[in-house]
């Protein structure tokens, strides 16, 4: 298993205790202090640009918030044409996708980004 960044509970104050994530194979879990925290779970992780240890992950084609002890929130608000760019303490950036069949027939659309809240409100920008 290869350790993936640190993760800090506050980075502008030090803290005696590591947290990383480690990833493997589509298996992740979080660590403290070089233990692992819960049993590896197997999905893709975004990871958390933010300061909080939570990740998002895509599990089983479904997407959850994964806390640091292994409990997942699961997220529905995403939609099925989207892919996540970036999340950010509970902030999750989406951008809509071309499927296949439109690049192969030439009718690829202009991809739109969207941001949904923690709270799963999208916030428009006028």
């Amino acid at each position: 298993i290869v350790s993936n960044p640190s993760f800090v509970s506050n980075p502008s104050k030090e803290s005696k205790y590591e947290y990383s994530l480690k990833e493997n194979n589509g298996l992740f879990t979080h660590m403290k202090d070089g233990k692992q925290l819960y049993e590896p779970i197997k999905g893709e992780t975004i990871i958390n640009e933010g300061t909080t240890l939570e990740v998002l992950a895509k599990i089983d084609n479904k997407y959850y918030i994964v806390s640091e002890n292994g409990s997942k929130k699961e997220i529905s608000y995403i939609p099925s044409d989207c892919y996540v760019t970036a999340f950010y303490d509970g902030y999750i950036v989406v951008k809509t996708s071309n499927s296949i069949d439109d690049i192969r027939s030439g009718n690829s659309k202009e991809t739109v980004s969207h941001l949904y809240d923690p709270n799963g409100n999208e916030i428009v920008f006028e």
